[in-house]
């Protein structure tokens, strides 16, 4: 008959044993000495890169430019908000990127050993006058 100090002790091994086999299995052991050797994984757009995008009627632009937008997303992929991190220098192409950004779906971060995923990522917008 086990007595109850022996079961705590016995509870305390296995539960110790749990959480080095879930760090483990986590990426965040190993030959760096318990420290975490996974890396985190940013959001991305679901699908493909956002192709060419055509340059609005009234931006008054002829030549090829790009915008980088930089977005926050969420656990389940979406917009929570977004900025032009490098603009066109035209506000209607700028515009028109966070627009299309926006309604994107992207996937979502992966978290590595620490507690939450990483929730940012760049997105490039580029427009051409033959697209």
């Amino acid at each position: 008959m086990r007595t109850d100090l022996q079961r705590a002790a016995r509870l305390t091994r296995y539960g110790g044993v749990l959480v080095i086999a879930a760090l483990l299995l986590a990426g965040c052991g190993g030959a760096q000495g318990g420290t975490c050797t996974a890396v985190p994984i940013p959001p991305a757009l679901a699908g493909t890169p956002i192709p060419a995008q055509p340059i609005p009627q009234n931006a008054g632009v002829t030549t090829g430019v790009s915008v980088v937008v930089s977005v926050v997303v969420d656990s389940n992929g979406n917009v929570v908000s977004d900025s032009v991190k490098s603009s066109s220098q035209n506000a209607v192409i700028d515009d028109a990127a966070l627009a299309l950004v926006r309604n994107s779906k992207f996937n979502p971060g992966i978290k590595a050993c620490g507690p939450n995923a990483p929730d940012t990522t760049t997105v490039t917008v580029p427009f051409s006058p033959s697209a």
